[in-house]
C-alpha cells in the first residue's frame, strides 16, 4: 500500500501552473487505463491531501468495458 500524498509546497504550485494531465487507472481484471485532459492553468488544484481537476475527458468516459 502507498503512504498518502503530501502535495503542499513545490508540488501545489506546479500542479497549479500545468496546462495537462494524464489521468490514469486501472480497471477490472488489471485493465489500465489512461485518460490525458487539459486546461487553463489552474485547472488542476492541489491541497495538502487531494487533487482537484477542472476538466472532462472530450468526447466519451473515462473507462468502458
Amino acid at each position: 500500500m502507498l503512504d498518502l500524498p503530501d502535495l503542499s509546497g513545490g508540488s501545489e504550485r506546479f500542479l497549479g501552473d500545468r496546462t495537462f494531465e494524464a489521468l490514469t487507472g486501472c480497471g477490472p481484471e488489471g485493465r489500465l487505463w489512461t485518460s490525458p485532459l487539459r486546461g487553463p492553468a489552474g485547472f488542476l488544484r492541489a491541497s495538502r491531501r487531494s487533487l482537484r481537476i477542472a476538466a472532462t475527458p472530450a468526447g466519451g468516459t473515462l473507462w468502458t468495458a
